[in-house]
């Protein structure tokens, strides 16, 4: 979602397009619908799920994935937003505010 709102940005659409159609019925779940909010609004305080112990999970799943053998690679972009985003003073901002790093990475 946060490179969806990236590219848009980028390619100069309006991201009330984005917004939009992640509140649509494909899009309809009501927490997909408030992340679509966050993004667009680029608000990520108060925070539902902090930065931090979003890394702490994805510590302990590419731990298990290492343990067991398993390549994470998604797991792995997430650990390096996350830990971007921490090193940026982000850390008790809500999760969705790697955001910022998709942003950041995209020269915005």
């Amino acid at each position: 979602m946060s490179e969806a709102y990236t590219l848009a940005e980028k390619a100069g659409v309006p991201l009330e397009i984005v917004r939009d159609f992640y509140a649509g019925q494909l899009f309809a779940h009501p927490a997909l619908q408030h992340y679509a909010r966050k993004l667009h609004s680029r608000e990520f305080v108060p925070a539902g799920f902090v930065m931090s112990a979003g890394m702490k999970d994805v510590l302990l799943m590419l731990a298990a994935g290492q343990s067991n053998g398993v390549k994470l690679e998604i797991a792995e972009v997430a650990r390096r937003k996350l830990q971007t985003a921490i090193e940026q003073g982000m850390g008790d901002m809500d999760w969705s505010a790697w955001h910022e790093v998709t942003r950041t990475d995209a020269g915005l």
